[in-house]
């Protein structure tokens, strides 16, 4: 979507009626990650390096095959900024990703992925230690 395609867009939801349509749109545009593919063939994992403009954001990794999202890390001063659900759905659009996996106590990561149409399946990963031996 380019600069005016998102300003026609806002102008007919009418969002933000306070703030100017325009100014809104730039920040957006300014602010809009594509990440930067370089696909290679016969790879099982694709590496990914996340930019925003020129500055790296982020990396991922997803799995070809599996067509699955196996590693997604953004950078800690670009949490929270919305970039989370623009990456993830590039990468479904560029992958034709269809599962992944996330801690269960990620509660950040799992409303991204849930607002990006991801729903939880089942529980299938558990943190195992080691009992304490019995000394008897």
């Amino acid at each position: 979507m380019n600069k005016q395609e998102l300003i026609d867009y806002l102008y007919d939801i009418n969002c933000h009626a306070d703030l100017k349509i325009e100014d809104i749109a730039d920040e957006l545009c300014e602010n809009y990650v594509t990440p930067r593919i370089s696909y290679k063939k016969n790879e099982i994992y694709q590496e990914i390096d996340i930019f925003n403009n020129n500055t790296k954001i982020g990396e991922a990794e997803v799995d070809i095959n599996n067509k699955m999202l196996s590693r997604l890390n953004i950078y800690e001063p670009y949490k929270n900024k919305g970039y989370g659900q623009q990456i993830v759905r590039a990468l479904i659009d560029a992958y034709n990703i269809d599962n992944l996996w996330v801690n269960a106590d990620n509660d950040i990561a799992i409303h991204v992925y849930e607002k990006c149409g991801f729903v939880i399946k089942k529980p299938t990963m558990y943190l195992m230690e080691m009992s304490e031996k019995d000394e008897t």
